[in-house]
C-alpha cells in the first residue's frame, strides 16, 4: 500500500484491522458497491433507493481526486480487510464561499456502533487544517431524526444554527433538516 495515502492503520475500541487513506481510481468497485447498498438502505443519506451506475461513480471518484490535488475537497474511506466500512469528506465551496467547507459522513450499516464515526470526524478533522489551507467553517446538514449523528456532531464541536422545515425527504416523507457548523 502506498503510505502517502495511508492515514491510519489500527483499531477502535471494538474492532481491529481498519485502514483510513486517500481513495484512488481503483476503489471504483468498491465504492460503487458501497453508495449502491447505502442507497437501498434508505438509510440518513442523500440517496433512497435510486441506483448510482458505475459511470456514475467512475466520475465522482476521478472528480474527487482532481479536487484533492486541487486542495478543494479531502474524502477518505475506512476499510476492513477488503470491505469499505466508511467515506468522510470535506468539500469546499467556491468564489466568495472559498473557506467554507461541507462535511459528508456514512457508515455501513453493519459497521455503526462501533467508534467508526467518531475515528473518521478525528481523522478527517485533523488533517483537514494541513490539507484544506482556506477552510474557517465546516457546515453540515443532518437528519431531524438522526440523533446519534446530530450527537457526534455536537461532541466534535458543531452547533445548530438553522432548521429547514421539511427540507429533505426520508423514506418517502418530508423531514426537517437540521444545519450544523464548526470553525476551524
Amino acid at each position: 500500500m502506498n503510505n502517502l495515502r495511508l492515514i491510519f492503520q489500527g483499531k477502535t475500541g471494538k474492532l481491529d484491522g481498519l485502514v483510513v487513506r486517500y481513495p484512488k481510481i481503483e476503489d471504483l468497485k468498491l465504492m460503487h458497491l458501497y453508495i449502491n447498498k447505502l442507497s437501498r438502505e434508505r438509510t440518513y443519506i442523500i440517496f433512497q433507493g435510486e441506483k448510482v451506475t458505475e459511470k456514475e461513480e467512475k466520475d465522482y471518484i476521478k472528480n474527487y481526486l482532481d479536487k484533492i490535488k486541487n486542495k478543494q475537497a479531502l474524502p477518505i474511506i475506512c476499510l476492513k480487510e477488503n470491505e469499505l466500512v466508511s467515506v468522510a469528506d470535506i468539500i469546499m465551496k467556491e468564489r466568495n464561499q472559498k473557506h467554507v467547507g461541507i462535511l459528508g459522513l456514512t457508515v455501513a450499516k453493519k459497521y455503526r456502533g462501533m467508534g467508526i464515526g467518531r475515528l473518521m470526524m478525528k481523522l478527517l478533522l485533523q488533517h483537514a487544517k494541513n490539507k484544506l489551507p482556506e477552510l474557517k467553517i465546516i457546515t453540515l446538514n443532518v437528519f431531524a431524526e438522526n440523533k446519534i449523528a446530530f450527537n457526534l456532531y455536537k461532541k466534535f464541536g458543531f452547533k445548530q444554527y438553522g432548521v429547514l422545515p421539511n427540507g429533505t425527504y426520508f423514506r418517502d416523507k418530508l423531514m426537517d433538516y437540521v444545519e450544523m457548523y464548526r470553525e476551524i
